[in-house]
C-alpha cells in the first residue's frame, strides 16, 4: 500500500495567533475594521478519500501565504488561512463555503479537489458574489465570472498524451478507464475528441466508481481488446490499486499506458515499486525539472515542510492562484472582489512561480508550459517530450468570453 506521509498542518501562516474571525452573516469584506488580518477561506480535504491531495495543498497556502506576510503582507495588513477539512464529504464542501462566505466573511475562496467538490462550492459563490480560485487539474469548460481556474485540462494533458502516442507508438485505438463522475465523464469525451483529431478511435469506455478497488473486469477486457494505448482518468485512493494488477499481467512495457492524475502525491513518495514504471503524463511541473523556478518552489517547500517531501503539480497550480491573487490585490488596492477580478482580467502576470509567467485570459483559465514524462521504477520522471509553451484552455470551444459576457455561468462541454 502506497505509503502516505503527512504534512503538519498548522491551519495559519506567519503573523499566528487564532484564525477564528467572527463576522456577521452577509456583511461585505469591504466594511471589515481594516485592522484585522485578510482572510484566505480554504476548502480542502485534510482526511478521506483523496486527502493525500489535499494536505499538498494545504501545505501549498501555508507556504504562499507564509512568503507574502514575511514580505510585509498585503495593503499594511496580515493575511491568514481559515482552512475546514471538507473530508471527501461533498455535503461538507457546500456547507463549509457557506460558512466562510457568511460568517466567517472571507476576502476569498479557494478549494475543491474533486470536480464534484468544485460543482458543490460554485453555486454558493455564485449566490454571494464571491471570489472563487478552482486550482485541480480538471475536464475543462467553465465559465463563471466568479471562479478562476489554475489547473491543467484536457487541451494541455488529452491533447497532448494522444499526439505522442501517436507520433511514438503510432497508436491507433485507445481503451479509456475513468473515474464515475464529471471529471471522469467529460474527460473521456475528450479523449474521443482529441483522438479523433490525431486519427485514434476509443474502442471501449470504463467507468469505474470511486469506491472500486477490483479491476480484474476491465482488465480482462483490454487483454481481449489489444488497444494499441490505455487513457486513464482515476481518482480515489483505492483506484490506484489498478496500476499493481495491471503490472500482475505482465504488458505494463508492451502497451502504452497514460494517467491525467498520476503526478499527484498519492504515489509519489519514491519509494521503488515495479508497478509505478512507464506510466506517461503530461504536466506544468515536477520535481526533477531542472528550471530554476522550479528548483525554487521545491527548494521553499522542503525547507518549510521537510527535506523529504515530493510536491507535485497540484501543489503548485494552489500555490500560483493565491499568489495571483495577491499580486492583483496589491495592484487594485483592495480586496473588493469587482475590483480584484478587474485587475485579474487585465492580464496581469506573475512570473516567478513554479509554473513559469502566467496570467488569466478571457475564460479566466491560465496557459501552460506542458512536459511530457514518463515514471521510472523509483517513482521519478524522465522528460520523454516537451516542453510545450502557451498550451491554452480550449475546453470551452470559443463559446465562453467573460469579458465580453460577464454574467455566463456554464460548463462547456465538448461538441464532437
Amino acid at each position: 500500500m502506497v505509503n502516505r506521509r503527512r504534512f503538519l498542518l498548522s491551519g495559519s501562516a506567519a503573523f499566528g495567533g487564532s484564525l477564528l474571525l467572527k463576522g456577521c452573516r452577509g456583511r461585505s469584506a469591504a466594511i471589515r475594521d481594516p485592522r484585522q488580518p485578510i482572510l484566505v477561506g480554504s476548502l480542502l480535504d485534510a482526511t478521506g478519500a483523496v486527502s493525500a491531495v489535499g494536505v499538498q495543498m494545504i501545505a501549498a497556502a501555508e507556504l504562499a501565504i507564509a512568503e507574502i506576510n514575511a514580505a510585509g503582507g498585503l495593503l499594511g495588513r496580515p493575511v491568514q488561512l481559515k482552512q475546514y477539512d471538507t473530508q471527501s464529504d461533498i455535503q461538507k464542501y457546500t456547507q463549509y463555503a457557506q460558512q466562510l462566505v457568511l460568517q466567517d466573511n472571507v476576502d476569498v475562496l479557494i478549494g475543491g479537489i474533486t470536480s464534484a467538490a468544485r460543482e458543490a462550492i460554485r453555486p454558493v459563490v455564485d449566490k454571494y458574489k464571491a471570489l472563487y480560485f478552482y486550482t485541480t487539474n480538471y475536464e475543462g469548460g467553465l465559465c463563471d465570472k466568479y471562479t478562476f481556474c489554475t489547473g491543467v485540462t484536457p487541451s494541455g494533458q488529452i491533447d497532448q498524451l494522444l499526439a505522442y502516442l501517436s507520433d511514438r507508438f503510432q497508436a491507433k485505438t485507445i481503451y479509456t478507464l475513468a473515474a464515475d463522475y464529471n471529471f471522469g465523464q467529460i474527460a473521456a469525451k475528450w479523449t474521443r475528441f482529441y483522438g479523433k483529431k490525431h486519427g485514434m478511435e476509443v474502442i471501449q469506455e470504463d467507468f469505474i466508481p470511486l469506491q472500486i478497488s477490483d479491476f480484474s473486469t476491465s482488465i480482462s477486457k483490454i487483454q481481449q481488446l489489444k488497444p494499441d494505448a490505455i487513457v486513464t482518468v482515476i481518482v480515489g485512493a483505492n483506484q490506484w490499486g489498478f496500476f499493481g494488477q495491471w503490472a500482475a499481467t505482465g504488458l505494463q512495457s508492451k502497451i502504452p499506458l497514460t494517467c491525467l492524475t498520476y503526478n499527484h502525491p498519492y504515489v509519489n513518495d519514491h519509494t521503488s515499486k515495479l508497478e509505478w514504471t512507464n506510466i506517461i503524463v503530461a504536466e506544468p511541473f515536477w520535481v526533477e525539472n531542472p528550471a530554476a523556478a522550479s528548483q525554487k518552489f521545491l527548494n521553499q517547500f522542503r525547507q518549510k515542510f521537510g527535506a523529504d517531501k515530493y510536491p507535485a503539480s497540484l501543489a503548485a497550480t494552489h500555490y500560483t492562484a493565491i499568489k495571483l491573487w495577491a499580486e492583483a490585490v496589491k495592484k487594485a488596492g483592495t480586496t473588493d472582489r469587482a475590483a480584484v477580478t478587474q485587475v485579474l482580467e487585465s492580464g496581469l502576470t506573475y512570473t516567478t512561480g513554479p509554473l513559469g509567467s502566467v496570467s488569466f485570459d478571457k475564460t479566466h483559465h491560465i496557459a501552460h508550459t506542458i512536459n511530457i514524462l514518463e515514471s521510472t521504477e523509483d517513482q521519478a520522471f524522465n522528460q520523454v517530450a516537451g516542453p510545450f509553451s502557451n498550451i491554452s484552455a480550449l475546453e470551452d470551444q470559443g463559446r465562453c468570453d467573460l469579458i465580453a459576457r460577464p454574467n455566463t455561468s456554464e460548463q462547456f462541454t465538448p461538441k464532437i
